[in-house]
């Protein structure tokens, strides 16, 4: 009696379990139905995306462009645009034996582009947490007079341009998260990269060809040769010049560290 309830119980028991194994079988094919149909239309996702904190911090207008290419990995090319706007140079001068320079403000005016590639750990592309490899070229200029009078008599406006450009790579952090149906928060932090960059300055005088010469000659180049036979001779060697026709130019390649960090919101469609 004991042995056929015995029996009975673990039939009932078997029954349960393959009722419980069928259900949960045509509910996890039902689920896979739907998120592989939710992926065909997730695959074909592309966000637009602005970062405000770099128009808060750096006066530019960062955007970015994000498309999915499978469940963990996505492409995102950034890219955008220094506001063009003046910094505070007009109170800089400086005076020497010979002579005597001031300065209007400076005009800056930039753009750069930034290529990714976002690997989500998740599996569940564009949501969760993700590693980029990212690259990064920009460009910044810097425009402004200076205004110059050697005590002789000898007045003349320099125009004076700056640019900085720099070639990067690094690696970046980040979480996604998907608000609402098509709403994106892009947190990204830890951005760490190496760059290449290279200052150039180029500066042009108005004044006749031969006063310049002769600045040239009496001054600048004489303190260019101090420096060279001096114990900072070694910038002279990364830091080639060129007197031009009414000015003076030159280039200064250089490694710095980088960093980048932000959040941005997005518009997927």
């Amino acid at each position: 009696m004991i042995g056929a309830s015995r029996y009975k119980l673990i039939y009932q028991m078997k029954k349960v379990f393959y009722s419980l194994l069928i259900v949960l079988t045509s509910s996890l094919a039902i689920a896979a139905k739907k998120d592989s149909a939710n992926d065909t239309i997730k695959l074909n996702s592309r966000i637009i995306k602005y970062n405000p904190m770099g128009t808060l911090v750096w006066k530019s207008v960062p955007l970015s462009y994000e498309h999915r290419l499978n469940k963990v990995v996505a492409f995102s090319m950034g890219t955008g645009f220094i506001i063009p706007h003046r910094i505070k140079t007009s109170k800089l001068s400086f005076q020497e034996t010979w002579l005597n320079a001031t300065f209007n403000d400076a005009r800056i005016t930039g753009y750069f582009f930034t290529p990714e590639f976002k690997f989500y750990l998740g599996g569940r592309s564009p949501k969760g947490f993700y590693v980029t490899r990212y690259l990064r070229y920009g460009s910044t200029n810097m425009r402004f007079i200076g205004d110059f009078d050697d005590n002789n008599g000898n007045s003349a406006s320099i125009n004076v341009s700056v640019t900085l450009k720099e070639y990067g790579t690094g690696r970046q952090f980040g979480y996604q998260w998907i608000l609402g149906e098509n709403v994106m928060l892009d947190f990204f932090f830890m951005g760490v990269r190496t760059s290449e960059y290279t200052l150039k300055l180029a500066a042009d005088a108005t004044v006749k060809s031969e006063q310049w010469e002769q600045w040239q000659e009496e001054h600048l180049q004489s303190y260019y040769d101090w420096l060279d036979d001096s114990e900072f001779g070694f910038v002279l060697e990364k830091l080639p010049y060129e007197f031009t026709k009414r000015g003076i130019k030159f280039s200064y390649p250089f490694t710095l560290g980088n960093f980048r960090h932000g959040i941005s919101i997005g518009f997927r469609f």
